[in-house]
């Protein structure tokens, strides 16, 4: 009975600690951003590392949380040097303005370069190139007059190691101060939206830029729509064009990117799904809000290439435009013509009491109640533990 009750105690244990880790993990994965180190790099001085390249190197991102210290750390093969041109933390933080990302309050607490400790400077905190994110500034002479570490007089260096924090979220202000309004026509904000890419385009006889705004449809911010691109009863191809390929989701919209989150419910040519990447849908700004399906400048795009369009007659597209942070709306059912994967055997698609559950044990409030029944549930099996030794 000895063994049986402690052989017992034991596989109870290692079932709660295994039944937790996923729950851990799903709570410490909140609120967390990424950090990236970018900049030009002197090119007479190494070419071990690309001019531009050094934010495409996997030391060059962090991950982080507000109000805790981060530390990006770095070391080269052979030694590298900033230019000044222009250096950066860039983040994945949502910023209205300069004044927003101002907000934050992040500040460098270090920074080490082959063991020197620079300190903490002061450096600009931006909403760089207006694209809605947050960026600690370090060096700027294009657009800028401010390198507070020196970077264009620094010698050629084999480590680097910044540390840094963000203080707080941004408080949602455009400059000056003010509370941005945001709404248009009303107290809805929306516009139309209509699609555009690399076209076939008779006018220049070639694969062009072309978007189709006379196709344009009305929507919401906080709704689902479906926007159309209908040839019928003709055809046209989306391919590469002689400088890369993109389509887009093209709406006239004209706020910060940041501000939003978009939900890609559903792509379809001619009635049938095309296979994409929810989970890579971004919200970008170029004329407008848009929203790229492909794009070859992208490392991560929602659609993995052009071919998986082709020709068509008509290509729709249902998603929603949220607030950051928003739910998902709820769509209408889901797409049922088949995928067109290009692969012989699709993996099957996860249960719908899967996923429910899933849900259901990550829901918000759910996390921490989840945590402390583990917690208890733990500590219960250490009392039964340490009566089982005790009495043995």
């Amino acid at each position: 009975m000895k063994k049986t009750g402690k052989f017992f105690a034991f596989v109870l244990a290692f079932a709660l600690l295994i039944a937790s880790v996923p729950v851990l993990h799903a709570v410490a994965a909140e609120d967390v951003f990424t950090a990236t180190l970018m900049g030009q790099l002197d090119a007479d001085v190494s070419d071990a590392v690309e001019e531009w390249g050094i934010g495409d190197l996997e030391d060059a991102s962090v991950d982080f949380s507000i109000g805790q210290e981060a530390i990006i750390s770095m070391t080269f093969a052979e030694p590298i040097k900033f230019t000044g041109n222009w250096t950066g933390i860039g983040t994945n933080i949502p910023v209205l303005s300069d004044a927003d990302a101002e907000s934050t309050n992040a500040v460098i607490t270090a920074f080490v370069v082959d063991g020197n400790d620079l300190g903490s400077r002061e450096v600009p905190l931006i909403d760089r190139d207006e694209a809605g994110y947050l960026t600690i500034d370090i060096a700027r002479q294009w657009g800028g007059d401010y390198d507070a570490y020196d970077l264009a007089g620094m010698d050629p260096f084999s480590s680097i190691e910044i540390t840094f924090i963000v203080n707080n979220m941004p408080t949602g202000v455009e400059d000056g101060g003010a509370e941005p309004e945001i709404a248009v026509g009303g107290d809805v904000m929306g516009g139309n939206a209509w699609i555009g890419g690399t076209f076939w385009s008779d006018e220049e006889g070639e694969y062009y830029w072309v978007e189709y705004p006379e196709q344009s449809v009305p929507f919401e911010v906080g709704y689902p729509f479906t926007v159309v691109l209908d040839f019928s009863p003709g055809t046209n191809t989306h391919d590469e064009a002689s400088f890369g390929y993109i389509s887009v989701v093209q709406t006239d919209l004209d706020q910060p990117a940041g501000l939003f989150d978009v939900f890609v419910h559903s792509i379809t040519t001619d009635g049938n799904a095309v296979r994409f990447e929810p989970d890579y849908a971004e919200v970008g700004h170029e004329r407008g809000i848009r929203i790229p399906m492909t794009n070859v400048w992208s490392d991560t795009p929602m659609v993995d290439g052009p071919h998986r369009i082709g020709e068509f007659s008509r290509l729709e597209v249902t998603l929603a435009l949220v607030m950051y942070g928003d739910p998902a709306p709820v769509f209408a059912e889901p797409i049922t013509a088949d995928i067109d994967t290009g692969d012989t055997d699709p993996a099957p698609e996860p249960s719908v009491d899967a996923v429910e559950d899933a849900t259901d044990a990550t829901a918000d409030g759910g996390g921490p109640g989840i945590i402390i029944i583990v917690i208890v549930a733990v500590l219960a099996i250490g009392v039964v533990l340490f009566l089982v030794m005790k009495k043995k």
